[in-house]
């Protein structure tokens, strides 16, 4: 019900306390969720954590909705570690909220779609990784308000608005495309007489 993932953004991060807390987190979440997690009978999730490093870095803030598998009903959530949180104290406490947080913006991305996601489940894999990472879960770290931010990903309530926003851009692209492919056509065919 919740795998995590991580994209750590340079080989400078490999033995730091945030690496060590993420793989934490991911080998906690693997061992106490249910082996069928994705059989599509109910939703889960797949937060990515995104380090940024010497490398790459993420290009939003906050958490981005990533691929939705419908029939599987899965969600993938990009977290943008941000830089503070990766590198100032308390970074167990800060991933911790994160991993909150992204379940929290799972949930109601399933409850928009009507699909049916375990609370209970996601709660039993997150006390582990709080007992883990030995921090109180039910205090939460909330990044600076640019940092909380979702950013427009596949779904996320800005979905539809989004999707017609990109869908007139397109076509708009189409229709100069048509156009400069009709004067090309005029170009040649009179050349030709």
């Amino acid at each position: 019900m919740i795998t995590i993932g991580a994209d750590f953004g340079g080989p400078e991060l490999k033995g730091t306390v945030v690496r060590d807390a993420v793989l934490a987190a991911m080998n906690v979440a693997s061992d106490t969720r249910r082996k069928n997690y994705d059989d599509g009978t109910s939703g889960w999730i797949n937060p990515i954590f995104l380090v940024p490093g010497s490398i790459t870095q993420p290009d939003f803030e906050g958490y981005k909705i990533g691929h939705f598998s419908a029939k599987r009903k899965g969600v993938v959530v990009m977290i943008a570690v941000p830089e503070s949180a990766a590198l100032g104290d308390q970074v167990h406490f800060r991933i911790y909220s994160l991993l909150h947080g992204a379940t929290r913006l799972a949930a109601s991305f399933f409850a928009e779609k009507n699909i049916a996601f375990d609370h209970d489940e996601c709660a039993r894999v997150l006390t582990a990784v709080a007992e883990r990472l030995r921090v109180d879960p039910n205090k939460l770290w909330v990044p600076s308000p640019q940092n909380a931010r979702v950013s427009p990903g596949r779904s996320n309530g800005l979905g539809i608005a989004w999707r017609c926003a990109n869908y007139l851009a397109r076509a708009v692209l189409v229709v100069g495309l048509l156009w400069v492919a009709m004067i090309v056509i005029l170009i040649v065919a009179r050349d030709y007489r």
